[in-house]
């Protein structure tokens, strides 16, 4: 259910892929007793993203969305979702427990990192328990 979704709601147009997932993952954090806080700013307008980077960003806001839900026990998440000359930064942080110092690379971080290497970007994921986690993907403008 969670491919198809993904699948029929990442589209053609960016700020459309936002959009549905906002309406989607917003009532999920709810459920889970997650506050959500959600900025973005296009300060350029809305670019154009191919078809495929659009699936790759909304997948790995999917992937970090489920992380926090299922791993970090956070009341509140942060998603920030930037976009200037150099390029889409992505920022989604939370106020849970923290990742031990050597996390395992489960199949989730190891998804995240390789959607964003094939778009030549770069992920950074910091943890200092217990005041959360925050993932930073930063994606060059093609």
């Amino acid at each position: 259910r969670l491919i198809i979704d993904s699948m029929d709601t990442a589209g053609d147009d960016m700020r459309e892929a936002l959009q549905n997932f906002r309406d989607r993952v917003l009532p999920r954090l709810a459920a889970s007793g997650v506050e959500p806080v959600w900025s973005d700013s296009f300060a350029s307008g809305w670019r154009q993203y191919r078809p495929q980077q659009i699936l790759q960003i909304y997948r790995l806001l999917q992937e970090s969305i489920t992380n926090v839900i299922k791993h970090s026990g956070a009341t509140r998440v942060y998603i920030d979702i930037q976009e200037d000359d150099l390029g889409l930064q992505i920022a989604v942080a939370d106020n849970g427990c923290g990742m031990p110092a050597q996390p395992g690379e489960g199949r989730g971080l190891l998804s995240m990192r390789r959607r964003i290497a094939e778009l030549g970007g770069t992920l950074e994921i910091a943890s200092t328990e217990p005041s959360g986690t925050r993932l930073v993907a930063r994606i060059p403008m093609a």
